[in-house]
């Protein structure tokens, strides 16, 4: 087994904390108690697709984007056994192929998750999940691994992928599980890896470092333990009592909702990001009624409701470049639709938001700063900062960086 560390392209440093992904997106990651071992050889781009909290209430930071798979730098178009050799074209048409339709499922059920989200703030929204920065963005990830001379694509696999994202609905889950097969890999059992998808058969790659090779380890079946093992694909590491055991994993697809259903103010809510529905609990008894939010221009009135939730939000009043000013900060419930401060400016008054497109609000000095450039030092605890929502703080180089052009990991070639 033979090593050398390369620098390759760049993780999607979000998710966003959407990341916009369930209901907008719930925070990525597995819940408290349970590894997500069971899906790292997903085709997708994630599960979850939902933005920020209902309501939205003070939702100023960025959201989380879950689900963006782990991008590398694009190699050279040789690729591995089979690839870009065959009746199908060239390893780049293929990548091209399985990333427009992942991509395009992805992006229309992101915009189906998030509908009205998206009239309130169309601008944060095209930016956040612009078409072309995910599609070069999951390009390079598919071509890092398609180009490994572990694995080969299946012609079939592909064409059958495509046609079932093209008809696949965004309500009955994460449908780009059925794209798992596109990748074919020819490492045995113990063989060395950088990928999942090198692997033969069922095996995921364990053990991967930035200076060793992972090996080839059978998944662990539902039942079986799994503190080394991954779980078998669909299936999930959960800890049982003081034991880690592969569980089924189980989709909770979102309830539907329509204005007058009703509702939990402290639990089951009414999906705002995607109707525009809050609950309104007038009596402050924990039960309310799914009531529709409506959009104010600027100089229009804009209210929260007892709950805190918008009944009449600003339009480009979350993120980016307008926020409802109260007269009196704390008890006012109807304020009026402004223009957030530029660069330069004072954020004192204006509930420390700042034109999102150019400046954050420096808190100290209670000014208006202009967003940094990328490269520029950062701190990773000072959220969004002055990276701005558009941008991260590398946690590791400490300098802000594009939320798709991260700095790329170290990656090992293995041999």
């Amino acid at each position: 087994m033979k090593c050398e560390t390369r620098r390759a392209a760049g993780l999607l440093g979000i998710i966003l904390a959407i990341a916009i992904g369930g209901g907008a997106c719930d925070p990525a990651g597995p819940d408290a108690g349970e590894q997500d071992t069971g899906g790292q050889r997903d085709a997708g781009v994630g599960q979850d697709r939902s933005v920020g909290q209902d309501g939205a209430p003070g939702a100023d930071a960025a959201p989380q984007v879950d689900a963006a798979p782990e991008v590398d730098a694009a190699p050279a178009t040789d690729g591995g056994p089979d690839a870009g050799s065959n009746d199908a074209g060239s390893l780049d048409d293929q990548a091209a192929r399985l990333t427009a339709a992942v991509i395009g499922y992805m992006l229309r059920c992101i915009n189906e998750d998030i509908g009205f989200l998206g009239e309130v703030e169309p601008t944060y929204v095209d930016r956040l999940f612009s078409e072309e920065a995910w599609t070069e963005h999951y390009r390079r990830h598919f071509l890092q691994i398609a180009s490994s001379p572990f694995t080969s694509i299946d012609q079939a696999a592909l064409l059958a992928c495509e046609t079932m994202l093209e008809a696949a609905s965004c309500s009955e889950g994460d449908a780009t599980r059925g794209c798992n097969d596109v990748l074919v890999g020819a490492q045995p059992e113990g063989g060395a890896c950088n990928h999942d998808e090198e692997c033969l058969g069922d095996s995921s790659c364990r053990g991967r470092t930035d200076t060793e090779c992972g090996a080839c380890t059978p998944r662990a079946a539902l039942g079986e333990r799994c503190e080394y093992a991954d779980c078998a694909l669909g299936d999930r590491c959960e800890l049982v009592e003081t034991t880690w055991i592969c569980v089924e994993r189980v989709v909770n697809l979102p309830p539907s909702y329509a204005a007058g259903d009703t509702c939990e103010s402290n639990g089951a809510r009414c999906d705002w990001n995607r109707t525009g529905l809050i609950c309104l609990d007038e009596n402050v008894d924990g039960i309310g009624v799914c009531t529709a939010t409506t959009i104010a221009g600027e100089g229009e009135p804009c209210e929260r409701s007892i709950n805190g939730e918008w009944l009449v939000v600003c339009r480009h009043g979350i993120y980016t470049t307008h926020y409802c000013y109260f007269p009196i900060r704390g008890t006012s419930s109807v304020g009026t639709c402004r223009v957030r401060p530029g660069a330069g400016e004072a954020c004192a008054t204006s509930d420390d938001y700042c034109d999102a497109d150019e400046a954050y609000c420096d808190t100290e000095t209670d000014t208006c700063l202009a967003i940094s450039p990328a490269g520029a030092a950062c701190d990773p605890m000072t959220s969004p900062g002055p990276c701005g929502i558009f941008a991260t703080c590398d946690d590791e180089d400490r300098v802000c960086r594009g939320l798709m052009d991260a700095e790329p990991e170290p990656t090992v070639i293995c041999e």
